[in-house]
């Protein structure tokens, strides 16, 4: 059986990051029986590990797509790691979110993105 994602992909993901996104260390937690290691994720520019995936997908678009921009309906962490790696890569981008979606998460996606609106969704553009 292939494995789903190879080491050279892997490899590959991880040279395109460098600079991007905060390699996190391994932090032991204190007074856990067994002893247990955390990862801080919080470390990274929006917060959370979803810029490593939309960066990593986002960067390897050719250059007609990247004109074209990307599309995610989230407004929470994978929105605001679309939007971000869209500014660091110029490219245009559109976040949606259900309505009823909290107003904070809505407000850093579009704060990420340098602009925004929100007309019962919320729409999160790219400056190109």
């Amino acid at each position: 059986m292939q494995p789903l994602v190879s080491i050279d992909e892997i490899r590959t993901a991880a040279a395109a990051l460098a600079g991007v996104t905060v390699r996190t260390p391994l932090v032991p937690f204190p007074r856990a029986d067994p002893s247990l290691l955390v990862k801080p994720e919080s470390l990274q520019p929006i917060g959370a590990f979803k810029l490593r995936g939309a960066y990593a997908a986002m960067s390897t678009l050719p250059a007609a797509a990247r004109q074209i921009g990307v599309v995610t309906h989230s407004s929470g962490n994978h929105g605001q790691a679309v939007a971000y790696a869209a500014a660091l890569l110029g490219m245009p981008a559109v976040g949606r979110a259900s309505t009823g979606r909290p107003h904070e998460p809505a407000s850093r996606t579009t704060r990420g993105s340098g602009s925004g609106e929100s007309d019962g969704t919320t729409r999160a553009s790219i400056p190109e």
